[in-house]
């Protein structure tokens, strides 16, 4: 297989920077329209490597090169609402081929999210990705593509100074796409890069992650165990979100009065929305520093670590409970055992989830990394 083309159609690729298109879009750039989004000026070469896009564009056979000119910023991301604006003023296309939300590169990153926004799905690079499509570079195909590199880009091969330059792993003859949708992209953001779209339901998973059904379930089975689930305590859920932890509390300690705390406006309407039902429950839709943390158990599942470290060791040292549990990823959650151990608590006992690779939803293409989790009950030291 050589070039590759979408069947018949208007083609859009949309790349962050000159060479992107080259790189990874070779084999679909062929009569399609490509859409340079930044000036490339990052290193000062933003006129020179304007004329290298365009000659790498006609080398390729594109059918129009556009250039949107916004400031390459490294590492800044670019901003959405007019990459946004400007995509969606490019009109219909029956395919998109754009950069990945796993890319490491903050500007890759925003193209991304843009065009998936804009066009409602994309064609993505597949790494991470279970590919739908896949392009094997003829002979031919392959020596154009390192043509253009050793002929249009050869000063980004090697740079003096070290500050870019690229490797030989970066010249790829086998070019995979997988189709995916803007929630995926949103998903893929907010598990790897905690960037939220806060628009988006269940921008997590809680609802169709295994690794998160069985944390969840795994967390409420430690709690029942250290505390007496017909007992009429009060629990505090700080950073209660869209609800799946704490309609689980409702349910098993039903004699309990349980206060799910969130502070985001939508997270916090969904939360009721979804816990309507729960009699024993009580939204409090304020920041968990302005919340008074006196209960009979308290609950950090997941939190902490949004926080800067002075401000989640406050929020610890301010807890007064008989219980607390704690859920963190490895590494931060020796951080927190050391915060705990010196304000007099003790782990009371412990559960460990192991990390794992699934798709960021049931339906999705897109692998994302679950880090793994240790669960902890802690009570006070007398």
């Amino acid at each position: 297989m050589g070039r590759m083309r979408a069947g018949s159609g208007r083609v859009l690729v949309v790349v962050a920077h000159p060479d992107d298109e080259t790189l990874s879009f070779s084999s679909v750039c062929p009569g399609a329209d490509v859409a340079l989004v930044t000036n490339g000026n990052w290193l000062g070469r933003g006129a020179a490597r304007a004329g290298e896009f365009r000659a790498a564009c006609r080398l390729l056979g594109v059918r129009s090169a556009l250039r949107f000119e916004l400031p390459d910023l490294y590492p800044h991301p670019l901003p959405h609402d007019e990459l946004l604006a400007r995509l969606r003023g490019l009109g219909r296309y029956d395919r998109v081929y754009t950069h990945s939300p796993l890319d490491s590169h903050p500007h890759h990153r925003s193209v991304s999210l843009a065009a998936a926004e804009a066009f409602q799905e994309a064609w993505i690079p597949a790494q991470g990705c279970r590919p739908t499509e896949v392009a094997v570079l003829d002979d031919d195909s392959f020596a154009a593509k390192l043509g253009i590199m050793n002929t249009v880009y050869f000063k980004e091969i090697f740079a003096p100074d070290q500050s870019y330059e690229l490797q030989s792993q970066d010249i790829g003859a086998v070019e995979a796409f997988s189709r995916v949708s803007y929630p995926e992209v949103v998903r893929a953001l907010a598990l790897t890069r905690h960037q939220l779209r806060p628009e988006l339901p269940d921008v997590w998973g809680f609802e169709t992650s295994p690794y998160e059904a069985e944390r969840l379930d795994l967390t409420c089975r430690l709690l029942a165990e250290a505390i007496p689930g017909a007992a009429p305590w009060v629990i505090i859920e700080v950073g209660a979100c869209e609800g799946s932890m704490t309609e689980r509390l409702s349910t098993a300690f039903p004699a309990a009065r349980v206060q799910a705390v969130e502070p985001h406006p939508v997270f916090a309407g969904r939360l009721r929305r979804r816990i309507k039902h729960c009699a024993n429950v009580e939204v409090i839709e304020a920041d968990a520093v302005a919340v008074d943390l006196k209960a009979d158990v308290i609950t950090f599942a997941e939190v902490l670590y949004y926080l800067v470290p002075e401000a989640a060791n406050r929020l610890l040292a301010r807890a007064e409970a008989k219980h607390l549990l704690t859920s963190n990823y490895p590494g931060y959650d020796d951080q927190v055992v050391r915060w705990l151990s010196s304000l007099g608590w003790r782990e009371s006992k412990a559960a460990t989830l192991p990390p794992r690779f699934e798709p960021i939803d049931s339906r999705s293409s897109i692998i994302a990394r679950r880090v793994g989790t240790t669960i902890r009950m802690w009570r006070r030291l007398t």
